[in-house]
């Protein structure tokens, strides 16, 4: 795995993502839309082909890690594969970094507690597990909880952007 060095982005950036890379000083990763046959890829978060880029089907893939079912996955060689029934993958690799002994540094636990209160809607969806709990709540104390407060100005700019669009949208329907 010594050719994958660069995380990338299958699609647009979400308005919840792009508020922790601004709050962060963070670019978004590099979009990209198709992989040359033989590349070799890990996938995360994902692991259906039509959820992927062209050219997924012909790629080397050497690894994925997700919590989604598996559906319409197929590979010519084995390949490392994590799947487990958790509300967030970046609660999957919380726990293989501290398996592995990686020292996650204070920006990764922001953004690594942002992705597991978004995938959870702060901790309340069903899929949320005990596991998600206990991966933000140490992911807090590395972050000394800066996720929280991020996570609170997101939602109240949503929310006062929702407002705006709502009662423009009422008034032009007077």
């Amino acid at each position: 795995m010594d050719g994958i060095q660069k995380a990338v982005r299958l699609g647009n950036v979400n308005k919840e993502t792009q508020y922790v890379l601004n709050y962060l000083g963070l670019e978004a990763p590099e979009l990209i839309e198709k992989v040359e046959e033989g590349q070799e890829v890990l996938l995360v978060d994902h692991n259906e082909f039509n959820q992927s880029v062209e050219g997924i089907e012909k790629a080397k893939i050497l690894g994925v890690t997700d919590h989604h079912r598996i559906a319409n996955f197929e590979t010519s060689e084995p390949l490392y594969y994590t799947a487990k029934p958790y509300g967030c993958t970046s609660t999957i690799l919380f726990e293989e970094f501290k398996q592995l002994g990686h020292e996650i540094e204070k920006t990764e636990a922001i953004l690594m507690a942002s992705a597991i209160i978004s995938d959870t809607l702060l901790l309340k969806s069903p899929t949320t597990t005990d596991h998600d709990r206990k991966a933000l709540e140490e992911l807090g104390k590395k972050s000394r909880n800066k996720h929280r407060r991020i996570w609170t100005r997101n939602v109240k700019s949503r929310n006062r952007f929702r407002r705006f669009f709502s009662r423009r949208i009422n008034k032009s329907r007077c």
